[in-house]
């Protein structure tokens, strides 16, 4: 049982929904196995900080509280699409 193996303990994970290294799909396994885990998906993102501002504060207001009930995640919802480039060697 690997619900023994994590203490409760709170636990914020973070994740990009278009993360093809390490896609939302193993932090939700993680998160089933840690009882005080959060797991907040960013749209339009992936395995980059493109809400820097967003990640940041989430990530300071966990660490100052220890906690994850007073995280406001509105932000979240305002992750934008990166822009479409391709390189072109010359």
């Amino acid at each position: 049982d690997t619900q023994d193996a994590f203490p409760a303990v709170p636990a914020l994970l973070l994740s990009g929904a278009y993360d093809a290294a390490t896609p939302p799909e193993f932090a939700d396994h993680v998160a089933q196995a840690i009882p005080q885990a959060m797991h907040v998906v960013f749209p339009n993102a992936s395995h980059d900080f493109s809400n820097e501002s967003c990640q940041i504060g989430l990530i300071t207001r966990f660490v100052q509280d220890a906690a994850t009930t007073h995280l406001d995640l509105t932000c979240v919802g305002r992750t934008w699409r990166p822009p479409f480039t391709t390189f072109s060697p010359r």
